[in-house]
């Protein structure tokens, strides 16, 4: 029985198919801790402990405070109320969001290739090793956020096969319904602007009974499309606007996560061209993955003549060429394939403009559709039965054990950073990251040594600096610990953990005013930074204004009553409320 047949004799054979395959090859990550920002974005977070606060997290920006992703961590609330901070659910739910994306990359598909191919390509999907990043980092749900609202909402604005559908009240209610589904796809992730272009792609290659007829009628059948998109766009710029005053806030980059911020704008489109190529190469051959593409990350080149960067660059060009081919020749399948590569890849690949990162797994999350669908075409075109078979079954066996292996990768931090130092050895990215794995862990020493090498190799690594600042505390050199965190201060004035560390020393040092600045200039940085704000109650306390740290001790321990810095400083200011009551009114610390 062919895969065609299958479909219609049985509907839900092939997505519970596609579920299942997505579900059982990444089902090890259900024993997986919280890696990565997924500590501050999860763990850490006290804003998402309270369901009662779930309405504040859709006025509030989103870490590291220059974006407004509100719905991933409204997701991360929901769960927090059933299970806590216990692990399996927050990850049970990234591999449920990836298995219905995972679906509705068939359907999309099934727009444009036969339903075998698009059944294949999403099986590809599914398994595909360059997505455990996305799954087994909670942190990057926005990805399937994105995936999930934003290919449903590209699948109800398309126009429906039955002209009896066709009418005004549908039309409108399509659009409605796609510009939530946008809006939503917004909340999760900027990039969700990509399918304004990926609109007209799926367009003009889905299927038609006549071909040339999607050509004339793309302006009468994507108005509908549009609309939602730019409706759905024009609702979350409100939305932020309302937190983030800026219609655009420029990331701040800095040169370790993305050296193509330091070239000249031409050569970081050259160079942005070729990582396209990379992304080809690790799409069709999922070799080298990584957490980490920064400054000193092994097989990420700054030298355009190289083997690899020629590689990529004969890559990246081929991707252009079958565009462009599927322009000229008006051949449905080139222009998905190269049309939809380069269309989702627009917001994030560096060419129009630097973003945060040089390179990233998870970036290549909407782009794979297309590279996955190229590939079942491919081996849906091989002539021999028996051969075709072998090969599928070759494919999709490797793509699958590569997840399950890669997936204990990202276990936890211990782990993932094993891994990257055995990769990368030259990563200061890295070595940081084995610092402070280490210095949870109580090892003061090897935590030194490895802050210690991320500057040599990045002089400029503020982190680095203040990872060695808390080793010097911890082994009660407080002169040493200032004088890193200076350094770390002088290369980046708004470091706010330096800021806040820097702060505890001075009210230790009985220097409170001083003390006060450094933890109003942090806060002043975020808003939200807890640090921050209970080094502020620790100054007011010291200062004796009683009334106004009452005030806020009531509003922090309402935030995270479980702090015990906090609740020490609670029980401080309940005994000078207690003494100051005991002396008389006349003692009592107002604050001026």
């Amino acid at each position: 029985m062919g895969m065609r047949e299958t479909s219609h004799r049985y509907p839900g054979l092939v997505p519970a198919g596609i579920v299942l395959a997505a579900v059982l090859v990444n089902l090890g990550t259900l024993n997986g801790g919280f890696p990565l920002d997924d500590r501050v974005q999860v763990e850490r977070n006290v804003y998402i402990r309270n369901l009662a606060d779930l309405p504040d997290i859709f006025s509030r920006a989103t870490w590291p405070g220059y974006v407004y992703r509100p719905l991933p961590i409204a997701t991360y609330a929901l769960t927090h109320a059933v299970v806590g901070l216990h692990p399996w659910l927050y990850h049970l739910t990234s591999i449920l969001l990836h298995a219905a994306v995972a679906v509705l990359v068939f359907f999309c598909v099934r727009r444009v290739l036969d339903v075998g191919v698009a059944a294949l390509a999403a099986l590809l999907f599914a398994v595909h090793p360059v997505h455990v990043e996305v799954v087994a980092s909670v942190a990057n749900r926005t990805e399937m956020l994105v995936g999930l609202f934003g290919l449903s909402g590209l699948l109800v604005v398309l126009p429906a096969a039955n002209a009896q559908l066709r009418s005004r009240a549908a039309t409108a209610a399509r659009v409605a319904l796609g510009a939530l589904l946008f809006f939503a796809a917004l909340l999760a992730k900027e990039h969700t602007l990509a399918f304004f272009l990926l609109l007209p792609v799926v367009l003009l290659a889905r299927k038609h009974a006549d071909p040339e007829a999607r050509w004339r009628r793309l302006p009468y059948e994507a108005w509908p499309g549009v609309l939602a998109i730019a409706l759905g766009t024009a609702a979350y710029l409100a939305a932020r606007s309302r937190v983030i005053s800026q219609v655009y806030v420029g990331a701040p980059i800095a040169p370790i996560d993305n050296w193509l911020v330091a070239v000249p704008p031409l050569d970081r489109i050259t160079h942005a061209f070729a990582l396209l190529g990379r992304y080809v190469a690790i799409l069709l051959i999922p070799r080298g993955l990584s957490a980490d593409y920064s400054l000193g990350t092994t097989g990420v080149t700054e030298d355009l003549t190289s083997p690899d960067s020629l590689l990529y660059m004969a890559l990246a060009s081929a991707a252009v060429a079958v565009t462009l081919l599927g322009l000229l020749r008006r051949s449905q399948e080139c222009l998905f394939f190269g049309g939809w590569f380069l269309a989702s890849f627009a917001v994030t690949s560096n060419v129009l403009f630097p973003i945060g990162v040089l390179f990233a797994d998870r970036l290549a999350y909407l782009p794979s559709i297309a590279l996955c669908a190229l590939l079942a075409f491919l081996l849906a075109r091989i002539a021999d039965p028996l051969l075709r078979r072998v090969a599928i079954a070759g494919v999709v066996v490797t793509f699958s054990a590569l997840t399950l292996s890669y997936g204990e990768v990202w276990h936890d931090n211990r782990t993932l950073f094993a891994y990257e130092l055995r990769n990368s050895p030259g990563s200061a990215w890295v070595h940081n990251g084995v610092g402070l794995d280490l210095l949870e862990r109580g090892a003061n020493e090897e935590a030194r040594r490895h802050f210690l090498q991320a500057l040599r190799i990045y002089p400029a690594h503020m982190a680095a600096a203040h990872g060695i600042a808390m080793v010097e505390m911890r082994e009660g050199d407080q002169v040493a610990a200032r004088a890193w965190l200076d350094r770390a201060l002088h290369i980046d004035p708004k470091h706010a953990p330096s800021l806040n560390t820097l702060g505890v020393l001075e009210l230790g040092a009985g220097r409170v005013d001083d003390a006060g600045r450094l933890f109003v200039r942090a806060l002043n940085i975020d808003n939200l930074d807890l640090d921050a704000r209970v080094g502020i109650l620790a100054a007011t306390i010291r200062r004796g204004n009683l009334t106004q740290a009452t005030v806020m001790r009531d509003q922090l321990m309402a935030i995270d009553p479980s702090r015990a810095d906090l609740r020490k400083l609670s029980r401080d200011l309940d005994r000078e409320l207690e003494s100051t009551r005991a002396s008389g009114p006349s003692h009592s610390g107002v604050s001026s």
